[in-house]
């Protein structure tokens, strides 16, 4: 690894911390300087600005995330097969990488763009097994889009009452309860 990108990296993962701890509006680029062992000065011949630097990571933890949902989504799997992998992927990621989903979960509104929002976003690749789950008649007309959002929405909501400290068990070992309830969302798993 080059030196500019050691260097890169620990800028990366100062901001990230710094960001997750303090928040981006309260992190100024010498607190992540200070953080990083570098002279200020440094970050600006990696990044223009500290918005910039903020998108970076997010579109970053984004691509990471879509890159694991790929690796794990079969599109020739039934829906009710690819959608408790898909949950599954996005506890462990939460467990093994707290900070970065911290980062995502709770500044995602500071820092993502519509642009953004490409095909390989996790939310657009949900909705796409859903239109195919949907064109396959293996779950009932609706908008996948707003399927797709009550899906994250359960993921998301257990993470953020972890995250609050509202309980402490790791996301991994809720992964099937929140399968089974993202399921019964889908139409595919009948009300207890």
């Amino acid at each position: 690894m080059r030196d500019a990108d050691r260097t890169r990296e620990r800028i990366d993962e100062a901001a990230l911390r710094l960001f997750v701890e303090q928040g981006i509006a309260e992190t100024t680029t010498r607190d992540i300087a200070t953080a990083a062992r570098i002279a200020e000065g440094t970050i600006y011949r990696h990044y223009r600005s500290k918005d910039e630097l903020a998108g970076a990571l997010y579109a970053k933890g984004i691509a990471e995330i879509a890159a694991e949902l790929a690796l794990a989504a079969d599109p020739n799997l039934p829906f009710r097969e690819q959608l408790p992998k898909a949950v599954a992927i996005f506890c462990r990621l939460f467990d093994e990488r707290p900070l970065l989903f911290r980062y995502i979960l709770l500044q995602q509104h500071h820092v993502a763009r519509p642009t953004q929002i490409g095909p390989r976003h996790p939310a657009a690749m949900l909705t796409s097994a859903i239109k195919r789950a949907i064109t396959r008649r293996e779950i009932a007309r609706c908008d996948p889009a707003v399927l797709a959002a009550m899906i994250l929405g359960l993921v998301v909501q257990v993470a953020v009452s972890r995250i609050r400290g509202d309980h402490v068990q790791p996301l991994g070992r809720l992964a099937d309860t929140i399968a089974l309830a993202a399921l019964r969302v889908s139409g595919l798993a009948p009300p207890e």
